[in-house]
């Protein structure tokens, strides 16, 4: 009985054995953060089953989309869709004056960060995922996902 359960264990990726971990230790309500490598639908959706919260930083090149809101009418023919338009992260950001600010205590300076955030449909067309564009003085833009 062990051994079938090793052996079901090996086979799942690194990604899917980090989600099995988290959700193993921690309590419901915890938040988590990962590294953008276990940014993804496989360690998201346990995590939503479990209520765990994760914080990780996306790719640049991250897709999102919007919420989808049907036309009132008439269907056309085929399957419903479920997902609204793509919305690609890196086009969000707005120029640097237009963003909201904060201070915050970074490598051992204060450093005024600008921010948006965004409430976004990325690995489900029913959970909303709350992403914040950061970008530091320096111009390095980063993309967290919440």
């Amino acid at each position: 009985m062990a051994l079938n359960r090793l052996r079901g264990e090996a086979q799942l990726s690194l990604v899917e054995k980090m989600a099995a971990l988290c959700i193993a230790f921690m309590e419901r309500g915890s938040t988590v953060i990962l590294d953008a490598y276990y940014a993804s639908g496989k360690v998201l959706k346990p995590f939503r089953q479990h209520g765990l919260h994760l914080i990780t930083r996306v790719r640049i090149s991250t897709v999102a989309h919007a919420p989808f809101s049907p036309l009132p009418g008439r269907r056309g023919p085929g399957r419903p869709r479920q997902w609204g338009s793509e919305v690609r992260l890196r086009e969000l950001f707005l120029p640097l004056e237009d963003c909201a600010h904060a201070s915050l205590w970074l490598y051992g300076r204060y450093v005024r960060v600008c921010y948006q955030c965004f409430e976004l449909y990325w690995d489900s067309p029913d959970e909303p995922v709350l992403f914040v564009l950061t970008q530091l003085p320096g111009g390095e833009a980063h993309h967290l996902a919440r």
